[in-house]
C-alpha cells in the first residue's frame, strides 16, 4: 500500500482436537473477545450445526486465555466470561440477543395460518413462509435480548420492541419453526456501534419490508436471503427497521450452493461510510455494498471476490480496514482507501494441504473457512481461525485452532 505496510505473523497454535474427531461443527467458527482482566479469549464452536442446536452455539468448550497478545495460550477456565462489548449511553451494555434453536411444530398448528410462500432447496422440499404477525405470539415469534448492569452486576433478559415491516417466520420441512430470536442471534457477530447508536445486520428468507401491500412484498425471491438492517437509538429497547438489501435476478447463479445475500458484516470507514461484506453461498463470490447515509440506503453490490463465507471486517485506528474471508482458500485482503472501494489484491494465506488424503477433492475441507478479528492497538490485530488437518508433531493430524498476528506499520519513504 501506498502509506502502510502490512505483516502477517507465524501462527500460534491455541488448540488442537483429538485424533479423527473430524464431525462438522467441532473446533469451528472461532471467535475472540476481551476477558474482563485484560487478557484475550479464544472460544470455539464444539457442536451440532444445525438449526436445532441454535446454529453456531449449539455447544462450546471452555474458552482459552493469552495475556501476551495471542504468543502463548492456556486454559481459562469455566467461568470465564467476555468483556461486555457495547456500552449504552445510559451505562450499561448490551450483551446481544438470545438464541433459541429450532423445533418441530405439529401440523395442526402450522395449518392454523396462510402461508405466502413456499419453494425447494438443493436438499430439502417443503419451504413455507408466513408473515410473523397472522401468528399467535409465543417464545417462537418474540425476540428476547440481554442486557448487564456494571454496578449491581446483574443481566437482564427482556423482549425488545422490534419494528420489522412484513417480518417472516419460516416453516422447514419436517414442520419445524426457526424462532424469530434465532434470526437475531444469528447475527450477534454483525452487531456494530457508534456514537451510541447500535446496529445490527442480519439475513434470513424473507419479504420486501417496504411494500406498499403483502402482494408486492412476495416474489420468487423469497426464497433467497436478503440482508435486513436494524438500529436502536434508546438503548436496545427499541430495533428499527431502516434498509434492505434484497437478492435480485442480476446476483443469482445456477449454482446449487447459491444462497443469495447472507452473513453480513460491515465496518464505518474514515470517511463516515458503512461498508458491508456479504457472501453469497458456499463456493460463491462474496460482495461488497457501501451506505453514505447511517445505513438507509445502499450502493448496487459490487463483486469483492469469487468466494468468501463469513466475510470478516474491521477498521484499526490508523485508518487501515482489513478483511477476512474464504472457501475454498483462507484470504486477507486490506485497504487504505477511506471510502473502502478500493483495496488490494487478496493475500493467501497457507494452510495444510488438504489433499494430503487421497479422497479430499479439494480445499474446503482444510478449514470452516470462519474467522475473527480482534484489534489490540489502531496497527495491530489478532486473527483467529482454524485447521482440519493440522500436525501435532507425533505424525498425526486433527482439527486446530490457530491465531495471526497482522501489523500494520506507516512507511518510511
Amino acid at each position: 500500500m501506498g502509506n502502510f505496510r502490512v505483516g502477517i505473523s507465524d501462527p500460534s497454535l491455541i488448540v488442537q482436537g483429538a485424533i479423527g474427531d473430524q464431525a462438522w461443527g467441532h473446533y469451528q467458527f472461532p471467535t475472540l473477545n476481551r476477558a474482563r482482566d485484560g487478557g484475550i479469549l479464544a472460544s470455539w464452536s464444539y457442536g451440532n450445526d444445525s438449526m436445532e442446536g441454535g446454529s453456531h452455539e449449539g455447544g462450546k468448550k471452555p474458552p482459552y486465555i493469552s495475556y501476551d497478545e495471542g504468543q502463548t495460550w492456556q486454559h481459562a477456565g469455566t467461568d470465564r466470561v467476555p468483556e461486555p462489548k457495547w456500552k449504552m449511553p445510559d451505562g450499561k451494555y448490551f450483551c446481544g440477543f438470545v438464541s433459541r434453536g429450532g423445533h418441530a411444530m405439529s401440523e395442526e398448528w402450522w395449518g392454523r395460518y396462510r402461508h405466502y410462500a413456499e419453494w425447494d432447496n438443493a436438499w430439502e422440499s417443503g419451504f413455507r413462509m408466513y408473515f410473523a404477525e397472522d401468528l399467535e405470539k409465543n417464545d417462537d415469534t418474540v425476540v428476547k435480548a440481554t442486557i448487564y448492569d456494571p454496578i449491581t452486576g446483574e443481566t437482564e433478559v427482556y423482549e425488545p420492541v422490534i419494528n420489522w415491516p412484513n417480518a417472516p417466520i419460516v416453516c422447514y420441512p419436517g414442520f419445524r419453526i426457526y424462532p424469530m430470536t434465532q434470526m437475531f442471534a444469528l447475527s450477534n457477530s454483525g452487531i456494530f456501534q457508534h456514537d451510541g447508536v447500535l446496529y445490527i445486520c442480519l439475513y434470513f428468507n424473507g419479504f420486501h419490508s417496504f411494500a406498499k401491500n403483502r402482494e408486492e412484498a412476495v416474489d420468487s425471491h423469497c426464497k433467497y436471503y436478503s440482508i435486513y438492517v436494524f438500529r436502536s437509538r434508546d438503548n436496545a429497547r427499541t430495533w428499527d427497521q431502516i434498509s434492505q438489501i434484497p437478492t435480485t435476478d442480476e446476483y443469482v447463479t445456477e449454482d446449487r450452493s447459491f444462497e443469495g445475500f447472507c452473513e453480513p458484516m460491515m465496518s464505518r470507514m474514515p470517511d463516515g461510510s458503512f461498508v458491508m461484506l456479504l457472501r453469497t453461498g458456499n463456493v460463491s463470490p462474496s460482495y461488497l455494498t457501501r451506505s453514505e447515509d447511517g445505513c438507509r440506503t445502499w450502493s448496487a453490490p459490487v463483486r469483492f471476490d469469487d468466494c468468501g463465507v463469513f466475510p470478516q471486517i474491521i477498521t484499526l485506528g490508523c485508518g487501515v480496514t482489513l478483511a477476512g474471508y474464504g472457501r475454498p482458500v483462507l484470504k486477507l485482503r486490506v485497504t487504505e482507501d477511506r471510502s473502502g472501494l478500493v483495496w488490494e489484491e487478496p493475500k493467501e494465506i497457507e494452510l495444510v494441504n488438504a489433499g494430503w488424503k487421497q479422497y479430499l477433492e479439494d480445499h474446503i475441507d482444510a478449514s470452516c473457512f470462519y474467522t475473527n478479528f480482534l484489534p489490540l492497538d489502531d496497527y495491530n490485530a489478532l486473527w483467529i481461525y482454524t485447521e482440519f488437518w493440522h500436525p501435532d508433531g507425533n505424525g498425526n493430524r486433527a482439527k486446530a485452532v490457530l491465531v495471526r498476528k497482522i501489523t500494520v506499520s506507516p512507511n518510511e519513504d
